[in-house]
């Protein structure tokens, strides 16, 4: 399972994935406006942040 997060107020997108005895594992934070590179997963892509909200 992967979750993404957005952190407008921050300017930030938390990614969390693979939840063991009821926590996430939190991947490092991007900054709104790069890519999250999500190609080591199942989605396989790199996930442009660019088009998220900012307010």
């Amino acid at each position: 399972m992967l979750a993404l997060a957005e952190d407008a107020p921050k300017d930030k997108c938390h990614r969390f994935r693979d939840p063991r005895d009821g926590e996430y594992g939190i991947e490092p934070t991007a900054v709104l406006g790069t890519s999250i590179d999500l190609t080591g997963t199942r989605v396989g892509i790199a996930l442009a942040t660019g088009g998220f909200g900012r307010d």
